[in-house]
């Protein structure tokens, strides 16, 4: 199995290739709020989804992927052209069947 610190290497090497191809690094909170979320994807997501409730923000979820930060930072920021880059670590909860939740790596343009 590979390190957790030869993934982030990785992941961090290809960021920087992203961004010196001309793509806009994008940070994203790992806590998002749920309702924009479910708004999106629907109700199913919560079955897929680490879900908390904070007294504060209300409703929230860790990250599950980094499509709706990216969006919401183009709509906020926009680029043109519209490129990309994102690190980090995206949350799901794995299927009955194959046991534990899983925090996967992600990085992406």
């Amino acid at each position: 199995m590979t390190s957790k610190a030869a993934i982030r290497a990785e992941g961090e090497r290809l960021l920087a290739a992203f961004v010196a191809a001309g793509a806009v690094p994008v940070e994203a909170d790992v806590l998002q709020p749920a309702g924009t979320l479910l708004d999106l994807y629907g109700e199913d997501i919560r079955a897929r989804a680490y879900v908390t409730d904070d007294p504060v923000r209300g409703e929230m979820m860790l990250r599950p992927d980094f499509t709706v930060p990216v969006v919401q930072a183009h709509m906020a920021h926009g680029a043109e052209p519209a490129r990309y880059a994102y690190l980090g670590e995206v949350f799901r909860k794995a299927a009955a069947r194959l046991g534990a939740g899983q925090r996967i790596s992600a990085s992406g343009l």
